[in-house]
C-alpha cells in the first residue's frame, strides 16, 4: 500500500500532473470524424472533375462549326468546301451484316443489334474525356438529329472507353448535345466485345493508348468516321466526321429518308371509322 502512495507524493513533489487517458469511445469518434472529411473530400474532387468535364465538352461543342442543312443534292457546297467527284472507297463489310452485340445505353436498358434490325443507323465512336476531335464528331451527330427529324433512322454512338464511361457519365454527355434517347442511342459495354466489334464488323481502327503514349484527353486512338448501316444490319458506307465534303455527301446519301418522311406528313389522316347503326 505503500508505494502507490508514495509515487503520488513524489508526482506532486515533480510538480507533473498526470495526463487523463482518451476514452476509447472518443478516439472512435475523432477517428470516425476523419473518415468522414476525407469522404466529403473526395466527393468534391469527384464533382469538380465531372463539373470540369462537362465545361470542356460544352465549350467544345460550341467551338465546332455547324454545317447548313441541306437535302437538295443540286443545290451549291456551302462557301469553302470542295465536293468529291471520285467515288468514296468500298470497303470490305460484311454482306451478312455486323456481328451480334448487346451493350448499355446511357438510360440502363440493354440495346442489341435485333433493336436496330428493321431501321437505318448511323454510328460514331467518341469517348466522353476526350481532348481532340470527339466533340466535333458529336455536333454532326446532333446535326443529323435535327436533319432526320420524322424519319425512321436512328443514331448511334458507341463508346471506345466503356471503362470510364458508365452510362450515368454518357448520360451528361448526351444531354449536352440535347440527344433525344429515343433516336440516338449512347451505348457503352465491355471493352474486348467493343474493340472486336469495331475492329472486326465496322472495319474500324480502334487502340487504347498505354505507356508514354497516353495522355490525359488522348487515351484512345479511334475513328473519326460516321458510318451508315442498313434496316438489315449491313454496313455500306462511311463519311469522316471532321471534314465538310463528307458530311454534304452523307446528307445527300440521306435523301432519300428525308423526303419520303415530308411525303408521309403530307398524306391526309384517315377519317375516323363509322360505327354501325350510328346513321338512322
Amino acid at each position: 500500500m505503500s508505494q502507490p502512495i508514495n509515487e503520488s507524493i513524489g508526482s506532486k513533489q515533480s510538480g507533473k500532473v498526470p495526463k487523463p487517458r482518451m476514452s476509447t469511445g472518443r478516439r472512435a469518434w475523432r477517428l470516425l470524424g476523419l473518415v468522414l472529411w476525407i469522404m466529403a473530400g473526395v466527393m468534391a474532387f469527384y464533382a469538380w472533375q465531372a463539373s470540369k468535364q462537362l465545361r470542356e465538352t460544352m465549350q467544345a461543342r460550341d467551338a465546332a462549326p455547324v454545317l447548313p442543312i441541306t437535302t437538295d443534292p443540286n443545290a451549291a457546297p456551302p462557301p469553302g468546301v470542295a465536293v468529291a467527284k471520285t467515288a468514296p472507297t468500298q470497303m470490305a463489310w460484311d454482306p451478312a451484316g455486323i456481328k451480334d452485340f448487346s451493350f448499355t445505353e446511357r438510360g440502363g436498358r440493354k440495346v442489341t443489334k435485333a433493336d436496330l434490325l428493321g431501321h437505318p443507323w448511323l454510328v460514331s465512336f467518341i469517348f466522353t474525356r476526350c481532348a481532340g476531335p470527339c466533340p466535333k464528331v458529336s455536333g454532326r451527330m446532333a446535326d443529323l438529329q435535327r436533319l432526320l427529324k420524322g424519319t425512321d433512322v436512328k443514331l448511334v454512338t458507341l463508346t471506345v472507353d466503356p471503362d470510364f464511361d458508365k452510362p450515368d457519365v454518357l448520360n451528361r454527355y448526351a444531354e449536352s448535345f440535347n440527344a433525344d434517347p429515343n433516336r440516338w442511342l449512347y451505348l457503352t459495354g465491355d471493352k474486348d466485345q467493343t474493340y472486336r466489334l469495331i475492329n472486326e464488323s465496322f472495319k474500324m481502327p480502334v487502340k487504347e493508348q498505354t505507356g508514354r503514349d497516353r495522355e490525359p484527353g488522348y487515351e484512345v486512338l479511334h475513328s473519326l468516321d460516321i458510318l451508315r448501316v442498313n434496316e438489315k444490319g449491313v454496313v455500306v458506307a462511311k463519311y469522316n466526321a471532321t471534314i465538310d465534303a463528307e458530311i454534304v455527301r452523307l446528307e445527300h446519301d440521306l435523301r432519300s429518308y428525308i423526303e419520303r418522311a415530308k411525303a408521309d406528313a403530307k398524306l391526309p389522316s384517315s377519317p375516323p371509322a363509322t360505327t354501325k347503326g350510328a346513321e338512322h
